[in-house]
């Protein structure tokens, strides 16, 4: 082997050592920034609680003992209840369409119900299903079946 080169002795450290600085590996400082502000607290915000919402199988189950209309966007079910404000449940099956859509009809008739549910009988309980498959659905059809739906009822 070719080794006759390489020195058999360590050379000494150079006289330009670094030296490691103050937040070298910190990012900057720690505490530089200010807490964000608390957030404000709105008021007369319209809601969708857990006690306004059906969530167990023997309450849709229930419900298919009752009455239903047809929309023209939404199939209600519904019958009165023993509860002391109108509940509401969502049923939506993949046949509907992709997961966002499901999501926003879910969302479109969960806001529809919070800004009638105030002139809802209190002891309603409802059931949606989507009438059209997969078809995209208007704030405001479903605003207008469920004030349709109050005016049934």
């Amino acid at each position: 082997m070719n080794e006759a080169h390489i020195p058999t002795q360590q050379t000494e450290a150079s006289s330009h050592l670094r030296i490691p600085q103050e937040n070298e590996n910190g990012h900057g400082q720690k505490d530089c920034q200010s807490p964000p502000p608390p957030r404000a607290q709105k008021t007369g915000r319209l809601n969708f609680p857990k006690e306004a919402r059906l969530l167990k199988k023997r309450e849709f189950q229930a419900l298919l003992k009752g009455e239903q209309w047809v929309g023209a966007a939404l199939i209600f079910g519904y019958r009165r209840g023993k509860n002391l404000s109108p509940r509401l449940g969502i049923t939506v099956s993949r046949r509907f369409g992709k997961a966002h859509l499901r999501n926003r009809f879910k969302r479109v008739v969960r806001e529809a119900f919070r800004h009638t549910r105030p002139g809802l009988p209190p002891s309603l309980e409802i059931h949606i299903l989507p009438r059209h498959k997969g078809r995209w659905m208007s704030a405001k059809a479903a605003l207008d079946d469920f004030t349709a739906l109050k005016r049934r009822l």
